[in-house]
């Protein structure tokens, strides 16, 4: 039987068999059994109560309720020919219900009576609250957001406002969502308090809800008579979604928390004045919508340069590094700082790790710019003017407004390694390994006793790729040294990573050049597969070399991925999302056809593959052997094919 939609009834589903009664020579009824669905509903709510009775037959069914000491009749109805029947009632209270067939005869035959199991029905008990923020600044607009439960989507919702002799008046209306939420915007005007509350209209049968009332202090201008603009204060958190509007200084007057779910707008051109030690903490979303020519502007309370004499004592306290902590954003928080100038910190930007940060603008005359710890920061263009440690953190982007300068390329080396296979085969699976894997430093032969030394994590993908190919395959380690040290950007820049790097970009240029000549009677398709630094040997050789001669390309967790490439990309990031290495020194394009043989592998949240606020290097750690092997299986299908191949499915997202 199709259930009613909510607007109508909330359904209780009961499917029942019967027990036989205490009758003689009477046709037996099958094995009891009950299902409901769902057990509970909102007093006054219809429910649709249905069972069924074995043997199919048609008789009187009597619903029953428990009414405390006993059972009493609630209704009645006949069972269709196959033995079925479907009640509606009203939910009052929590409610146990049964169903009873009695003993009846039809046709000749005597059927005893059945009862049903018990079915208990939960009434549940109606809620609602209402957020807004405790304290805000005349003229600004600040949310309100009504929550009830249970939640019923698509039930009216008025907001009212208590105004006096008058009572309650309502000034706007919404619908509840799915969630149990309706959300108003309330512009703020004169310096008082004003009494909220929102009322949830009856529906379905069920009664209507009133949340509790709930105030908001629509603050008294803290600056002297006439001095303009006026300077509204903030203390404590922020729970609904907030803007601090230009027309004000915003004073912290105590420590102020932006919760989860909740987001803070700062409105260009505002400025926000913060006093000693106090800090503002992010667990929800700032949003910071400077510009270059209305810049939002947060510092000490002492700066009289900004918005005036705030602290009303004239010229007898000057600002200095350390006069407020700055801005935290907590782990879950995301700040995206446009248009920003920081002044006067202790640790202007504080990022926890889990958490996700951006600037654009000035971090200036602080005791340090940006902690990052191990969390991408994007803080590109940033100036630092009189910032005494402009960075603490391994993967901060402070890339200049000029771009780095580009590391030259080195001179070609000569070949470190002259060995070879020993013989042609169908398919030369080239294995490129990334910075610091093993072995160290991999530019002597014998360090690669056997074909999977020097494969590292690759050694899964040639091995996906040989359980899924015919032919025969030649495995091979390139010899490079794989350096670079410890993971940061500062490493990338660095004139050791470099080396490395194009020394491995060297290596595959000449060990590919010497086996096309010596593989020139009997040729061997190419297959390379890299990881990290070796991803990023790989995409150098193709932008400089071409894939003509390349049957199929795999590169885990490239420095230079980024979304023109044409590549096939896997993996789950966003290819718009660029390698770190793309993002600091703009990095090569793969060439024309790489859509058809190449394949690259980005984990969402990897900064080497994808550098993006909140990406952290524990990422770059997580690629497991299933999709590993399974693009090893993509390059076998793409060799056997000849051309471009979809990727398998084997749990790998897009």
């Amino acid at each position: 039987m199709a259930l009613r939609s909510f607007a109508c009834a909330v359904v209780a589903a009961l499917v029942v068999g019967f027990s036989p009664g205490p009758a003689s020579s009477a046709e037996p009824v099958g094995d009891p059994s009950l299902v409901t669905t769902p057990s509970a509903a909102i007093a006054g709510e219809s429910l649709t109560l249905s069972g069924l009775i074995t043997p199919g037959v048609q008789r009187r069914v009597l619903l029953q309720r428990w009414a405390g000491t006993s059972w009493t009749q609630e209704a009645s109805t006949l069972t269709d020919l196959e033995g079925g029947f479907s009640i509606v009632s009203k939910l009052r209270a929590t409610t146990t219900y049964r169903a009873v067939a009695p003993r009846t005869v039809v046709a000749g035959t005597t059927y005893s009576m059945a009862v049903s199991p018990t079915a208990e029905v939960l009434a549940l008990p109606q809620s609602g609250t209402l957020d807004l923020p405790t304290m805000s600044g005349g003229g600004e607009v600040v949310t309100a957001t009504a929550r009830f439960s249970p939640s019923r989507a698509g039930r009216a919702v008025t907001l009212q406002v208590y105004a006096g002799a008058l009572g309650w008046q309502p000034i706007a209306t919404g619908v509840e969502s799915a969630d149990g939420e309706a959300s108003f915007p309330i512009a703020t005007a004169e310096p008082g308090t004003v009494t909220y509350r929102a009322l949830a209209a009856a529906a379905g049968g069920a009664k209507a809800v009133m949340t509790a009332s709930a105030r908001l202090k629509i603050a008294e201008p803290l600056s002297p008579a006439g001095e303009s603009p006026a300077v509204v204060g903030h203390c404590g958190s922020i729970k609904v979604d907030t803007t601090w509007l230009s027309s004000s200084v915003h004073r912290l007057t105590c420590n102020v928390t932006v919760l989860p779910d909740a987001t803070l707008t700062i409105e260009p051109g505002a400025v926000v004045k913060a006093p000693t030690s106090s800090w503002l903490a992010v667990g929800g979303t700032l949003q910071v919508d400077g510009t270059e020519a209305s810049p939002v502007q947060l510092t000490s309370l002492k700066d009289d340069a900004i918005g005036g004499d705030t602290n009303g004592d004239a010229d007898a306290t000057a600002p200095a590094a350390r006069d407020w902590y700055g801005i935290k954003v907590q782990a879950g928080g995301r700040a995206r700082l446009a248009g920003t100038t920081l002044r006067y910190a202790t640790v202007a930007l504080d990022v926890a790790d889990g958490s996700a940060a951006e600037i654009r603008g000035a971090i200036l005359d602080s005791a340090t710019g940006i902690l990052g710890r191990a969390t991408y920061v994007d803080a590109t263009g940033v100036d630092w003017t009189g910032t005494a440690t402009p960075l603490n953190g391994t993967w901060i982007d402070a890339t200049p407004a000029g771009g780095w300068a580009v590391p030259e390329v080195p001179e070609r080396s000569a070949p470190t390694s002259t060995a070879a296979p020993a013989e042609c085969k169908d398919v030369l699976f080239i294995g490129v390994r990334g910075s610091g894997q093993l072995p160290q430093p991999g530019l002597d032969d014998s360090e690669y006793p056997t074909p999977d030394i020097g494969f590292a994590s690759m050694w899964l993908v040639e091995q996906g790729f040989e359980d899924n190919y015919a032919g025969e395959v030649t495995p091979w380690a390139l010899r490079y040294r794989a350096g670079g040290g410890t993971p940061s950007i500062a490493t990338l820049l660095s004139d050791d990573y470099t080396s490395s790097f194009w020394g491995g970009v060297d290596a595959l240029t000449q060990f590919i050049e010497a086996e096309r000549v010596r593989c020139a009677e009997d040729p061997q398709q190419i297959v390379l597969a890299g990881y990290s630094q070796g991803a990023q040997v790989i995409h150098r050789y193709l932008s400089l070399q071409g894939v003509d001669d390349i049957a199929a390309a795999v590169l885990v967790s490239d420095p230079e991925r980024n979304a023109a490439d044409g590549a096939l990309h896997a993996g789950g990031a966003d290819p718009a999302n660029p390698g770190i290495y793309t993002k600091l020194l703009a990095g090569s394009d793969l060439p024309e056809g790489a859509e058809d043989r190449i394949i690259s592998v980005c984990h969402d949240g990897d900064v080497v593959c994808g550098a993006t606020p909140g990406a952290v290097f524990a990422a770059h750690l997580g690629y497991y052997a299933v999709e590993l092997r399974c693009v090893g299986r993509w390059a076998a299908a793409i060799v056997d094919a000849g051309g471009a191949q979809p990727m398998p499915s084997c749990g790998i997202p897009n």
